[in-house]
């Protein structure tokens, strides 16, 4: 019987926890903004079946298709989740969104967001005409045609009709007034004969009564699912406020719904730099705790006219691409 002369010393025990994750690998990564077309570009050159809708936060995980060439290797591509700004300090998805990315910078492309800022060449709309054409509480008696809208609304009082001024250059175009709750209807006002400003009556005016809030968001809800010609739904909120449970539960309900918006904050002017900025930074981590990704968001004031460039850039950009379908 042979007994061992040697023995190594025995040392304390460890004990890991390890997770081990397969990163997702690819030939081509497509990287851009939310809604910028890549799960669109993906089941056009390959035969996968990404989630694609027209709004923010459809892809919440890589999507993965093959693109297969003739007398050529194929190559495997893919589809990753919106970036947003902030990603790289884990805002939105963050890593979650970044973790991906490592494989792709050799050969990956970068998807321009449908903003006019991030279009070198196309330049802030010129308003050369803005007139109001009707006013009703009917969706079905809106304007005929398909001429794009864009729609605003807002709790009452949020600075709306100041906001549509400003941005057309047309004082008193839109009705404004000291009293919350006084856009009571639904109103069009034509921009250059091509396309429309959509006033929409506020919400969450406490001093109305039970059936004319009812009645209200009979007509705010008909016009946001039944309007086909609604592009986009601008949000405004006061930039002075803290998130508001009331502004919070429309946007949740607008994503549910799949009805694409953005947010923007109005009265700017009222606060100086620091606190603009903490009161922005304050919403969209409160978003964030509900949403994965934050839709375009527009800093505003009808006082110094701050933001007006970027929202026309925006509203062109959109334009410009509706005439290439």
């Amino acid at each position: 019987m042979q007994v061992p002369k040697y023995a190594q010393p025995g040392q304390p025990a460890r004990e890991l926890e390890v997770n081990l994750e397969l990163k997702v690998i690819a030939d081509v990564g497509l990287i851009g903004f939310p809604n910028v077309g890549k799960s669109t570009l993906l089941s056009r050159v390959t035969n996968a079946e990404p989630k694609i809708a027209n709004y923010h936060f459809t892809t919440l995980n890589p999507n993965l298709g093959v693109v297969d060439l003739d007398g050529a290797k194929g190559f495997v591509m893919a589809d990753i989740p919106g970036l947003i700004e902030g990603a790289s300090e884990g805002v939105g998805l963050g890593h979650e969104f970044l973790r991906h990315i490592p494989h792709f910078w050799a050969c990956g492309g970068f998807l321009l967001p449908l903003q006019s800022n991030h279009y070198p060449h196309i330049k802030y709309m010129n308003i050369k005409s803005a007139e109001f054409e009707i006013s009703n509480t009917d969706v079905k008696k809106c304007p005929e045609g398909f001429k794009p809208e864009y729609a605003f609304i807002g709790r009452s009082n949020v600075g709306k009709s100041s906001l549509i001024n400003m941005l057309t250059n047309r004082i008193g175009l839109a009705k404004t007034s000291s009293t919350p709750g006084k856009t009571m209807l639904i109103n069009h006002f034509i921009i250059n004969d091509e396309w429309y400003i959509v006033d929409l009556p506020g919400y969450g005016y406490a001093r109305r009564g039970k059936d004319s809030r009812e009645q209200l968001s009979k007509i705010i809800r008909s016009y946001i699912l039944g309007r086909e010609q609604m592009t986009n739904l601008f949000v405004l909120v006061d930039s002075r406020h803290k998130p508001q449970k009331i502004d919070l539960e429309f946007m949740k309900w607008l994503g549910e719904n799949g009805v694409p918006f953005s947010i923007v904050f109005t009265k700017m002017d009222k606060l100086g730099r620091e606190a603009g900025t903490r009161n922005v930074n304050e919403y969209k981590k409160t978003l964030l705790e509900q949403w994965e990704e934050l839709p375009p968001i527009f800093i505003t004031s009808s006082e110094d006219r701050r933001g007006r460039d970027e929202l026309l850039d925006y509203i062109g950009a959109i334009n410009e691409e509706l005439k290439k379908q």
